[in-house]
């Protein structure tokens, strides 16, 4: 018996880099949780969503820099990298 391995969260994220919005993209309409994270690990932005195929999320306050989105839901987590410009 060994481990189980997780299953990745298929999302689309664009533009990437960014400046202003992110435009998530998803395969089913499941609630969500997107959380964006600075290269420290620090959650920066935090957003629940009660679920579409889509979601755009603003990040002009954000600092330049790379950040991770990361989205959950369904029993699934996945990461992508994202670059502020």
């Amino acid at each position: 018996m060994g481990i189980p391995a997780s299953e990745e969260m298929s999302f689309g994220l664009q533009p990437n880099p960014a400046t202003d919005v992110i435009t998530i993209t998803l395969e089913g309409s499941a609630p969500v949780e997107l959380e964006i994270m600075d290269v420290t690990g620090r959650v920066v932005r935090s957003v629940k969503h009660p679920g579409a195929l889509r979601m755009d999320v603003p990040v002009d306050d954000l600092p330049i820099g790379s950040y991770v989105v990361r989205l959950r839901g369904g029993g699934t987590v996945s990461n992508r990298t994202m670059l502020r410009l």
